[in-house]
């Protein structure tokens, strides 16, 4: 499963202590970088370097937008596992928090 972002990273950024929540915490980290390199789609390889099993290649750094992204994400899903109750999803679509850092890095006749 590819991981754009580390537990390690993303533990402050959420304000989580403990390891308790570690396990939810990968998976989601999981669903959220394969929506993100989904969301990149063509611009993905450019950005994020994989390696032939597609997982992170070793020598690989994740632009700061794109962890951003996955962490605004996993947030969301973290806090509301069962619920949109701001409906910031529109169907098949990742909110605009998501987005936004990413935008620039689309490719424009895919936008």
């Amino acid at each position: 499963m590819l991981s754009l972002i580390s537990l390690d990273e993303i533990k402050p950024m959420l304000r989580i202590d403990g390891d308790e929540s570690d396990h939810m915490l990968m998976i989601l980290i999981g669903a959220a970088s394969a929506a993100v390199m989904r969301y990149l789609d063509t611009q993905a390889p450019i950005y994020v370097a994989l390696d032939a099993d597609g997982a992170l290649a070793p020598d690989a750094v994740v632009p700061p937008e794109v962890k951003i992204a996955v962490a605004g994400l996993v947030g969301h899903f973290f806090d509301n596992p069962t619920a949109d109750p701001e409906e910031v999803f529109g169907q098949g679509r990742l909110p605009y928090f998501v987005t936004a850092p990413l935008y620039q890095m689309r490719d424009p006749a895919l936008a």
